[in-house]
Protein backbone atom coordinates (compact mmCIF):
# COMPACT_ATOMS: atom_id res chain seq x y z
CA UNK A 1 0.00 0.00 0.00
CA UNK A 2 1.29 2.95 -0.98
CA UNK A 3 1.95 6.02 2.06
CA UNK A 4 -0.05 9.04 1.75
CA UNK A 5 2.94 11.04 0.33
CA UNK A 6 3.18 8.24 -2.81
CA UNK A 7 -0.74 8.85 -3.05
CA UNK A 8 -0.43 12.38 -3.20
CA UNK A 9 2.31 12.37 -5.62
CA UNK A 10 0.59 10.34 -7.51
CA UNK A 11 -2.43 11.86 -8.08
CA UNK A 12 -1.02 15.16 -8.50
CA UNK A 13 1.25 13.73 -11.60
CA UNK A 14 -1.90 11.85 -12.50
CA UNK A 15 -3.92 15.35 -12.82
CA UNK A 16 -1.87 17.81 -13.67
CA UNK A 17 -0.17 15.72 -16.88
CA UNK A 18 3.38 16.35 -15.41
CA UNK A 19 5.37 15.98 -18.94
CA UNK A 20 7.51 18.06 -20.70
CA UNK A 21 4.91 19.20 -23.70
CA UNK A 22 1.27 18.87 -23.89
CA UNK A 23 -0.19 19.58 -26.78
CA UNK A 24 -3.97 18.64 -26.58
CA UNK A 25 -6.60 20.51 -25.45
CA UNK A 26 -7.66 17.26 -23.45
CA UNK A 27 -5.19 17.86 -21.07
CA UNK A 28 -5.53 21.61 -20.77
CA UNK A 29 -6.22 22.66 -17.46
CA UNK A 30 -9.35 24.77 -16.51
CA UNK A 31 -8.75 27.12 -13.68
CA UNK A 32 -11.44 29.41 -12.33
CA UNK A 33 -11.15 32.40 -10.00
CA UNK A 34 -13.20 33.24 -7.76
CA UNK A 35 -13.95 36.68 -7.54
CA UNK A 36 -16.52 37.67 -4.94
CA UNK A 37 -17.60 41.01 -3.17
CA UNK A 38 -19.76 40.85 0.29
CA UNK A 39 -21.71 43.47 2.36
CA UNK A 40 -23.32 42.86 5.80
CA UNK A 41 -24.57 45.24 8.44
CA UNK A 42 -27.69 44.79 10.72
CA UNK A 43 -28.79 45.54 14.40
CA UNK A 44 -29.63 43.10 17.32
CA UNK A 45 -31.77 43.97 20.86
CA UNK A 46 -32.02 42.08 23.74
CA UNK A 47 -33.06 42.52 27.28
CA UNK A 48 -33.76 40.16 30.55
CA UNK A 49 -36.35 40.65 32.79
CA UNK A 50 -35.84 38.28 36.31
CA UNK A 51 -37.85 37.84 39.43
CA UNK A 52 -39.80 35.71 41.70
CA UNK A 53 -43.59 34.99 41.67
CA UNK A 54 -44.41 33.52 45.01
CA UNK A 55 -41.55 30.51 45.47
CA UNK A 56 -40.81 30.47 41.58
CA UNK A 57 -38.12 32.22 40.30
CA UNK A 58 -38.94 33.69 36.84
CA UNK A 59 -36.28 34.52 34.16
CA UNK A 60 -37.72 36.31 30.75
CA UNK A 61 -35.47 36.42 27.84
CA UNK A 62 -36.30 38.23 24.28
CA UNK A 63 -34.72 39.72 21.95
CA UNK A 64 -34.97 41.31 17.76
CA UNK A 65 -32.48 40.75 15.51
CA UNK A 66 -32.56 42.82 11.75
CA UNK A 67 -29.69 41.54 9.39
CA UNK A 68 -29.37 42.71 5.17
CA UNK A 69 -26.49 41.17 3.57
CA UNK A 70 -25.78 40.85 -0.35
CA UNK A 71 -23.04 39.15 -2.56
CA UNK A 72 -22.04 39.28 -6.38
CA UNK A 73 -19.92 36.45 -7.46
CA UNK A 74 -18.09 36.12 -11.05
CA UNK A 75 -16.51 33.16 -11.83
CA UNK A 76 -14.44 33.29 -15.12
CA UNK A 77 -12.12 30.50 -16.65
CA UNK A 78 -8.67 30.50 -17.95
CA UNK A 79 -7.36 27.78 -19.81
CA UNK A 80 -3.69 26.50 -19.62
CA UNK A 81 -1.35 24.55 -21.11
CA UNK A 82 1.60 22.75 -18.45
CA UNK A 83 4.71 23.09 -21.02
CA UNK A 84 8.40 21.69 -19.67
CA UNK A 85 6.77 22.43 -15.98
CA UNK A 86 4.96 25.47 -16.66
CA UNK A 87 1.94 27.10 -16.80
CA UNK A 88 1.24 28.60 -20.54
CA UNK A 89 -2.44 30.59 -21.55
CA UNK A 90 -4.13 29.04 -24.34
CA UNK A 91 -5.36 32.73 -24.71
CA UNK A 92 -8.76 31.89 -25.48
CA UNK A 93 -11.17 34.14 -23.76
CA UNK A 94 -13.89 32.65 -22.02
CA UNK A 95 -17.47 33.89 -20.82
CA UNK A 96 -18.21 33.68 -17.00
CA UNK A 97 -19.34 30.35 -15.40
CA UNK A 98 -21.19 32.49 -13.06
CA UNK A 99 -22.31 36.16 -12.58
CA UNK A 100 -24.90 36.26 -10.02
CA UNK A 101 -25.74 38.71 -7.00
CA UNK A 102 -27.79 37.79 -4.38
CA UNK A 103 -29.13 40.16 -1.15
CA UNK A 104 -31.28 38.74 1.54
CA UNK A 105 -32.95 40.59 4.47
CA UNK A 106 -33.83 38.87 8.05
CA UNK A 107 -35.70 39.49 10.82
CA UNK A 108 -35.65 36.82 14.13
CA UNK A 109 -37.34 37.12 17.09
CA UNK A 110 -36.95 35.00 20.17
CA UNK A 111 -38.22 34.89 23.66
CA UNK A 112 -37.77 32.12 26.19
CA UNK A 113 -38.84 31.52 29.95
CA UNK A 114 -36.92 29.95 32.80
CA UNK A 115 -38.70 29.22 35.37
CA UNK A 116 -37.50 27.69 39.06
CA UNK A 117 -38.55 25.87 41.72
CA UNK A 118 -36.40 24.22 44.00
CA UNK A 119 -33.64 22.10 42.07
CA UNK A 120 -35.88 22.28 38.71
CA UNK A 121 -35.59 24.90 36.25
CA UNK A 122 -37.63 23.67 33.50
CA UNK A 123 -37.25 26.28 30.57
CA UNK A 124 -39.77 27.23 27.17
CA UNK A 125 -39.13 29.59 24.47
CA UNK A 126 -39.89 30.06 20.88
CA UNK A 127 -37.83 31.90 17.71
CA UNK A 128 -39.64 33.19 14.71
CA UNK A 129 -37.49 34.05 11.73
CA UNK A 130 -38.55 35.67 8.05
CA UNK A 131 -36.57 35.72 5.36
CA UNK A 132 -36.32 37.91 2.48
CA UNK A 133 -34.06 37.05 -0.50
CA UNK A 134 -33.51 38.16 -3.88
CA UNK A 135 -30.75 37.02 -6.52
CA UNK A 136 -29.85 37.08 -10.11
CA UNK A 137 -28.06 35.79 -12.79
CA UNK A 138 -26.34 38.57 -14.51
CA UNK A 139 -25.69 36.39 -17.39
CA UNK A 140 -28.80 35.39 -17.96
CA UNK A 141 -30.54 38.97 -16.83
CA UNK A 142 -33.02 36.69 -15.09
CA UNK A 143 -34.49 37.00 -11.22
CA UNK A 144 -35.98 34.71 -8.76
CA UNK A 145 -37.53 36.18 -5.22
CA UNK A 146 -38.45 33.76 -2.31
CA UNK A 147 -39.46 34.27 1.45
CA UNK A 148 -39.78 31.53 4.18
CA UNK A 149 -40.42 31.87 7.06
CA UNK A 150 -40.33 29.19 10.30
CA UNK A 151 -41.56 29.24 13.97
CA UNK A 152 -39.51 26.75 15.81
CA UNK A 153 -40.51 26.16 19.47
CA UNK A 154 -38.77 24.68 22.23
CA UNK A 155 -38.46 23.10 25.80
CA UNK A 156 -36.46 21.54 28.64
CA UNK A 157 -34.17 21.90 30.93
CA UNK A 158 -32.32 24.09 28.52
CA UNK A 159 -34.04 24.94 24.83
CA UNK A 160 -32.85 21.56 23.19
CA UNK A 161 -35.42 21.30 20.11
CA UNK A 162 -35.19 23.40 17.06
CA UNK A 163 -36.13 23.53 13.82
CA UNK A 164 -34.10 25.18 10.31
CA UNK A 165 -35.80 25.63 6.76
CA UNK A 166 -34.41 26.68 3.71
CA UNK A 167 -36.20 28.38 0.47
CA UNK A 168 -39.40 26.35 0.05
CA UNK A 169 -40.26 24.01 -2.46
CA UNK A 170 -40.92 20.33 -3.65
CA UNK A 171 -39.02 17.45 -5.43
CA UNK A 172 -37.89 13.97 -5.45
CA UNK A 173 -35.00 13.18 -3.26
CA UNK A 174 -31.61 13.74 -5.43
CA UNK A 175 -33.22 15.12 -8.41
CA UNK A 176 -31.27 18.22 -10.03
CA UNK A 177 -32.58 21.83 -10.29
CA UNK A 178 -31.66 24.03 -12.43
CA UNK A 179 -32.46 28.04 -11.38
CA UNK A 180 -31.91 29.27 -8.21
CA UNK A 181 -34.19 26.57 -5.42
CA UNK A 182 -36.70 25.48 -8.18
CA UNK A 183 -38.04 22.93 -7.02
CA UNK A 184 -36.27 22.92 -3.38
CA UNK A 185 -37.72 20.78 -0.78
CA UNK A 186 -37.33 22.88 2.75
CA UNK A 187 -34.79 21.63 5.08
CA UNK A 188 -35.77 20.68 8.02
CA UNK A 189 -34.33 18.77 11.32
CA UNK A 190 -35.32 18.52 14.74
CA UNK A 191 -32.38 18.68 16.92
CA UNK A 192 -31.69 17.55 20.16
CA UNK A 193 -29.42 17.80 22.88
CA UNK A 194 -29.26 15.53 26.29
CA UNK A 195 -26.22 15.31 28.90
CA UNK A 196 -25.29 15.95 32.19
CA UNK A 197 -22.22 18.11 33.88
CA UNK A 198 -19.94 17.25 36.62
CA UNK A 199 -17.87 20.60 38.31
CA UNK A 200 -15.48 19.78 41.43
CA UNK A 201 -12.66 21.78 42.84
CA UNK A 202 -10.17 22.59 39.83
CA UNK A 203 -11.65 19.61 37.01
CA UNK A 204 -14.79 19.30 35.43
CA UNK A 205 -16.77 17.12 32.76
CA UNK A 206 -19.30 17.12 30.57
CA UNK A 207 -20.82 14.49 28.49
CA UNK A 208 -23.92 15.67 25.73
CA UNK A 209 -25.63 13.41 23.39
CA UNK A 210 -27.25 14.55 20.27
CA UNK A 211 -29.30 13.91 17.36
CA UNK A 212 -30.15 15.85 14.30
CA UNK A 213 -33.14 14.28 12.46
CA UNK A 214 -33.65 15.65 9.27
CA UNK A 215 -36.95 15.18 7.48
CA UNK A 216 -35.12 16.70 4.22
CA UNK A 217 -31.63 16.91 3.81
CA UNK A 218 -30.26 19.75 1.48
CA UNK A 219 -27.17 19.54 -0.32
CA UNK A 220 -25.55 22.74 -2.39
CA UNK A 221 -23.29 22.76 -5.16
CA UNK A 222 -20.41 24.82 -4.77
CA UNK A 223 -18.07 25.84 -7.45
CA UNK A 224 -15.48 23.87 -6.75
CA UNK A 225 -18.35 20.58 -7.11
CA UNK A 226 -18.23 18.83 -10.11
CA UNK A 227 -21.45 18.01 -12.99
CA UNK A 228 -23.31 21.00 -11.60
CA UNK A 229 -23.71 24.62 -11.65
CA UNK A 230 -22.78 26.96 -8.61
CA UNK A 231 -26.34 27.26 -6.92
CA UNK A 232 -27.68 24.15 -7.75
CA UNK A 233 -29.62 22.08 -5.14
CA UNK A 234 -30.49 18.34 -4.46
CA UNK A 235 -32.46 16.69 -1.98
CA UNK A 236 -31.56 13.64 0.07
CA UNK A 237 -34.78 13.06 1.74
CA UNK A 238 -34.30 11.70 5.37
CA UNK A 239 -31.32 11.47 7.39
CA UNK A 240 -30.04 11.00 11.00
CA UNK A 241 -27.05 11.98 12.56
CA UNK A 242 -26.00 11.40 16.01
CA UNK A 243 -23.27 11.16 18.10
CA UNK A 244 -21.91 12.13 21.78
CA UNK A 245 -19.38 15.04 23.33
CA UNK A 246 -17.11 14.61 25.61
CA UNK A 247 -15.53 17.26 27.42
CA UNK A 248 -13.13 17.96 30.07
CA UNK A 249 -11.41 21.14 31.79
CA UNK A 250 -8.03 20.98 34.66
CA UNK A 251 -6.95 24.15 36.14
CA UNK A 252 -4.26 24.14 39.31
CA UNK A 253 -1.75 26.20 40.30
CA UNK A 254 1.44 24.67 40.51
CA UNK A 255 3.69 27.11 42.48
CA UNK A 256 6.18 29.76 41.39
CA UNK A 257 3.43 32.01 40.33
CA UNK A 258 2.03 29.69 37.55
CA UNK A 259 -1.20 28.00 36.83
CA UNK A 260 -1.58 24.42 35.05
CA UNK A 261 -4.42 24.11 32.10
CA UNK A 262 -5.45 21.22 30.53
CA UNK A 263 -8.89 20.78 28.24
CA UNK A 264 -9.78 17.67 26.74
CA UNK A 265 -12.31 17.40 23.94
CA UNK A 266 -13.78 14.31 21.81
CA UNK A 267 -16.76 14.00 19.66
CA UNK A 268 -17.78 10.47 17.87
CA UNK A 269 -20.46 10.66 15.20
CA UNK A 270 -22.53 8.25 13.52
CA UNK A 271 -24.64 9.28 10.04
CA UNK A 272 -27.31 7.72 7.78
CA UNK A 273 -29.23 8.19 4.76
CA UNK A 274 -32.83 6.86 5.21
CA UNK A 275 -33.62 6.65 1.74
CA UNK A 276 -31.63 5.18 -1.85
CA UNK A 277 -31.82 7.47 -4.68
CA UNK A 278 -29.37 8.57 -7.64
CA UNK A 279 -28.38 12.04 -7.01
CA UNK A 280 -26.95 14.86 -9.54
CA UNK A 281 -24.71 15.90 -6.91
CA UNK A 282 -21.39 14.80 -6.72
CA UNK A 283 -20.54 14.12 -3.07
CA UNK A 284 -23.39 11.88 -3.02
CA UNK A 285 -24.00 10.06 -6.34
CA UNK A 286 -25.72 6.83 -5.92
CA UNK A 287 -26.90 6.54 -1.99
CA UNK A 288 -28.88 3.58 -0.71
CA UNK A 289 -30.60 3.43 2.18
CA UNK A 290 -28.37 3.00 5.61
CA UNK A 291 -25.38 4.60 3.40
CA UNK A 292 -23.21 7.01 5.96
CA UNK A 293 -22.64 10.66 4.78
CA UNK A 294 -19.48 12.07 3.50
CA UNK A 295 -17.10 14.68 4.92
CA UNK A 296 -17.97 13.60 8.45
CA UNK A 297 -15.49 11.97 10.48
CA UNK A 298 -16.41 9.33 12.85
CA UNK A 299 -13.66 10.51 15.64
CA UNK A 300 -12.47 13.93 16.54
CA UNK A 301 -10.39 14.82 19.17
CA UNK A 302 -8.47 17.46 20.92
CA UNK A 303 -6.14 17.82 23.78
CA UNK A 304 -4.80 20.99 24.81
CA UNK A 305 -1.92 21.38 27.89
CA UNK A 306 -0.23 24.38 28.69
CA UNK A 307 1.61 26.51 31.79
CA UNK A 308 0.44 30.20 32.40
CA UNK A 309 2.18 33.16 34.36
CA UNK A 310 1.75 36.22 35.17
CA UNK A 311 2.91 37.42 31.60
CA UNK A 312 3.31 34.79 29.54
CA UNK A 313 1.69 31.27 28.68
CA UNK A 314 3.12 27.97 26.75
CA UNK A 315 0.28 25.44 25.07
CA UNK A 316 0.58 22.29 23.31
CA UNK A 317 -2.20 21.03 21.50
CA UNK A 318 -2.84 17.93 19.86
CA UNK A 319 -5.42 17.07 17.38
CA UNK A 320 -6.62 14.18 15.89
CA UNK A 321 -9.21 12.77 13.21
CA UNK A 322 -10.30 8.97 11.73
CA UNK A 323 -10.11 8.52 7.98
CA UNK A 324 -13.02 10.04 6.31
CA UNK A 325 -15.17 8.77 3.16
CA UNK A 326 -15.67 11.17 0.67
CA UNK A 327 -18.77 9.01 -1.16
CA UNK A 328 -21.47 7.35 0.72
CA UNK A 329 -21.25 4.15 1.99
CA UNK A 330 -21.02 1.31 4.83
CA UNK A 331 -18.12 -0.53 3.73
CA UNK A 332 -14.80 0.16 5.63
CA UNK A 333 -13.80 4.08 5.09
CA UNK A 334 -10.30 2.97 3.60
CA UNK A 335 -11.91 0.52 1.00
CA UNK A 336 -13.39 3.62 -1.28
CA UNK A 337 -12.38 7.54 -1.78
CA UNK A 338 -11.23 8.81 1.48
CA UNK A 339 -9.53 11.42 3.46
CA UNK A 340 -6.82 10.18 5.81
CA UNK A 341 -6.56 10.16 9.03
CA UNK A 342 -4.11 12.55 10.54
CA UNK A 343 -3.16 13.67 14.17
CA UNK A 344 -0.71 16.79 14.30
CA UNK A 345 1.26 18.61 17.07
CA UNK A 346 0.93 22.79 17.18
CA UNK A 347 2.84 24.24 19.74
CA UNK A 348 2.19 28.75 20.82
CA UNK A 349 3.76 30.31 23.03
CA UNK A 350 2.37 33.96 24.28
CA UNK A 351 3.89 37.23 25.86
CA UNK A 352 2.22 40.04 27.40
CA UNK A 353 4.40 43.15 26.46
CA UNK A 354 2.19 45.89 27.37
CA UNK A 355 -1.63 45.61 29.16
CA UNK A 356 -2.69 46.07 25.65
CA UNK A 357 0.15 44.18 23.63
CA UNK A 358 0.53 40.78 22.82
CA UNK A 359 3.32 38.62 20.93
CA UNK A 360 3.01 35.33 20.06
CA UNK A 361 5.63 32.83 18.46
CA UNK A 362 2.99 29.93 16.96
CA UNK A 363 4.20 26.41 15.21
CA UNK A 364 1.81 25.10 13.21
CA UNK A 365 2.23 20.65 12.33
CA UNK A 366 5.49 20.84 14.07
CA UNK A 367 6.06 17.42 13.18
CA UNK A 368 5.47 18.44 9.56
CA UNK A 369 2.80 15.23 9.69
CA UNK A 370 1.54 14.37 5.64
CA UNK A 371 -1.91 13.17 4.47
CA UNK A 372 -4.88 13.55 1.81
CA UNK A 373 -7.67 15.78 3.65
CA UNK A 374 -9.58 15.71 0.36
CA UNK A 375 -9.68 15.07 -3.01
CA UNK A 376 -11.99 17.75 -4.30
CA UNK A 377 -12.12 20.00 -6.21
CA UNK A 378 -9.40 18.77 -8.12
CA UNK A 379 -7.44 15.76 -7.61
CA UNK A 380 -5.41 15.07 -3.76
CA UNK A 381 -5.09 17.65 -1.67
CA UNK A 382 -2.25 17.57 1.34
CA UNK A 383 -2.71 18.94 4.94
CA UNK A 384 -0.95 22.34 5.47
CA UNK A 385 3.03 21.62 6.15
CA UNK A 386 5.01 22.71 9.23
CA UNK A 387 5.17 26.36 9.73
CA UNK A 388 5.98 29.17 11.44
CA UNK A 389 4.07 32.76 12.52
CA UNK A 390 5.15 35.50 14.14
CA UNK A 391 2.34 37.66 15.62
CA UNK A 392 1.49 41.06 17.26
CA UNK A 393 -2.29 40.92 18.94
CA UNK A 394 -3.23 44.71 19.72
CA UNK A 395 -6.30 45.76 21.91
CA UNK A 396 -8.36 49.23 22.08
Amino acid sequence: MLSAPQRFAREYDLLTGRVDSVETDTQRLDVTDSDRGYDARGVQVSGVVAGDIGQIRHRLRAGLRLHRDSVEREHTPHGYFVRSGELVSDGVARRAKLHNQADTTALALFASEELGWREATPTVGFRYETIDGQRGDLREGTTFESTQEILSPGAGPALAAVAFAEPPGRRLPGFLTRGPCAGVAPERSLNYEYGLRYYTGPFSFEAVGFLSDYENLLGRCRISDSGCQAGDEFNAGEVEISGVELAADFARSVGFGLDLEAQLAYTYTTSEFQDSFLSGFSQWGLVQEGDELPYLPSHRGHLRIGLTGAAWDLFADISRQSPMREEPGVDAVEDGLHADGLATLDLSCSWRVREATRLQLLAYNVTNEVGIVAHRPLGARPNRPRWFALRVRQSF
